[in-house]
């Protein structure tokens, strides 16, 4: 407190300008970032929908709805969509779905024969994990008959004329070769009486190296494919759709044996030679015994383990190496028999006496059906 001139002066508060003043300036220093988390892509698929289509008439054709769902964090694409089934088809074929969203596909169901036919609907896509497949059946029924009109013997007119012609049929998916399917041809008449014309029918197959039709209408499947099978009697006509789907039956043994060169042991004196070597060594046996389609053994994988279990060979034979011990080609017909050898010595001089091998031999057939034969824990045969 100040006096001035008698007057008593009150102290003035220093407000934020007027406090002290520092003599260095100072600074808060900015946060670091915290670094940017990322996220792996995932697109996971799934599949919904009623897709049993139930019993539409044979010619005409019916829809339903299937519902592609990505619940992942990546937009999902699809390359193509298979049913299995040439009479079920599905629009789009191909697209995508964001993350979090859903498409719908139209299918659709055109029967060409009254029978029921079941099938999986497959899409392709670039999917990282979910289910691509989901059941599709449906079931084809022959178009009611118009009913004849009442007809008297002593009416004038009344001798019956054919109406139409029906095909019934046993099988129509072939899967061996020289399977066979009957068939049966029937004309309605236009009195409601029937005549079995199976014998009398003129028949006909619209791929004959797929399947061949009999006078009888016996039908014989030769080759994987799709045929039209036609019936023509009277002046009337039906036909229904074969497909033969043959797959390769491959079989396989194995032989696992352990080998030295020279033999062991010399015939004068029984003792071992220090030259001796020793190796170990699998012969597999591949049979097709289907006998319906060729196949190609595309590589087979050899493990060798020795005594203590330890592996100490593990060898990919190539489509190229088997290829050298068989001619030239790893490719074989139906029937035919085929042998796969591999031998090697363990490293480090370890011997391999008493070991056991695993074997695995991946086989694609000509219709492209893959096929894995494997053997574990072979025993070893004393080959020295």
């Amino acid at each position: 407190m100040r006096f001035w001139g008698g007057n008593v002066l009150s102290p003035t508060p220093l407000t934020t300008s007027q406090s002290s003043t520092n003599t260095g300036t100072s600074s808060t220093p900015a946060p670091t970032p915290a670094p940017t988390a990322t996220t792996t892509p995932t697109r996971i698929i799934s599949l919904s929908g009623n897709l049993a289509f139930g019993t539409d008439t044979v010619g005409s054709s019916d829809t339903e709805t299937l519902t592609i769902t990505n619940t992942g964090n990546s937009r999902l694409t699809w390359t193509d969509i298979s049913t299995g089934l040439s009479v079920i088809t599905a629009s789009p074929t191909s697209g995508s779905v964001k993350a979090g969203g859903s498409k719908k596909v139209t299918l659709t169901f055109s029967p060409v024969a009254a029978i029921t036919y079941l099938g999986e609907v497959t899409v392709t896509s670039n999917n990282t994990s979910g289910k691509n497949r989901i059941a599709v059946s449906g079931t084809g029924t022959t178009p009611a008959l118009t009913p004849a009109p009442t007809c008297y013997a002593s009416s004038a007119g009344c001798d019956p004329t054919p109406q139409s012609i029906m095909i019934t049929m046993g099988k129509s998916l072939l899967t061996s070769k020289n399977e066979t399917s009957q068939i049966t041809a029937t004309i309605q008449n236009s009195n409601g009486s029937t005549q079995d014309v199976t014998a009398s029918a003129t028949w006909a197959t619209s791929s004959p190296d797929v399947a061949s039709v009999s006078s009888g209408g016996l039908v014989t499947a030769l080759a994987n494919g799709t045929t039209t099978i036609q019936a023509t009697s009277q002046g009337k006509t039906d036909s229904v759709l074969i497909t033969v789907a043959m797959k390769a039956t491959p079989q396989a043994t194995y032989e696992y044996a352990y080998y030295c060169s020279p033999t062991q042991f010399t015939l004068q004196t029984q003792i071992e030679q220090s030259s001796t070597t020793y190796e170990a060594g699998v012969d597999v046996t591949i049979t097709e015994v289907g006998l319906n389609i060729g196949m190609t053994v595309t590589s087979v994988v050899v493990r060798m383990y020795d005594y203590g279990g330890m592996l100490q060979v593990d060898k990919t034979l190539s489509a190229s190496e088997i290829a050298s011990q068989w001619g030239g080609s790893n490719h074989f017909g139906p029937g035919e028999t085929r042998i796969v050898h591999y031998q090697s010595a363990f490293p480090n001089n370890i011997h391999p006496e008493d070991g056991t091998a695993d074997v695995t031999v991946y086989i694609t057939d000509d219709a492209g059906n893959i096929t894995t034969l494997e053997q574990k824990n072979i025993d070893q045969l004393d080959k020295c």
